[in-house]
């Protein structure tokens, strides 16, 4: 991102990370019986706390580099994770 902004890009729009406990390739690989591992919607517990923190940290890296380097820059984050966690809750768990 900083590389971009340093090449001379004045708009870039950063995306987070998506829930990756709850894709498929994931739940298989890292498949068990124990039910606390999964939360309400059969997702990866774990996985989706590790999304959260690397969103978040995204989103800190961010604010830094615009408030240090680059005011002028307009970075926009994209936030996948929660877009992805509705389209699961709402439409995949209800049918």
């Amino acid at each position: 991102m900083g590389k971009v902004v340093s090449l001379g890009a004045k708009r870039v729009v950063v995306p987070g990370n998506f829930p990756i406990g709850c894709l498929p390739i994931y739940k298989t690989a890292f498949q068990t019986n124990i039910s606390t591992t999964y939360d309400e919607n059969n997702c990866l517990k774990q996985l989706n706390e590790f999304s959260t923190y690397h969103n978040a940290e995204l989103q800190n890296g961010i604010r830094k580099m615009i408030e240090q380097e680059k005011p002028n820059a307009i970075v926009i984050y994209a936030d996948y994770y929660e877009t992805s966690a509705h389209i699961i809750n709402v439409v995949i768990c209800r049918y």
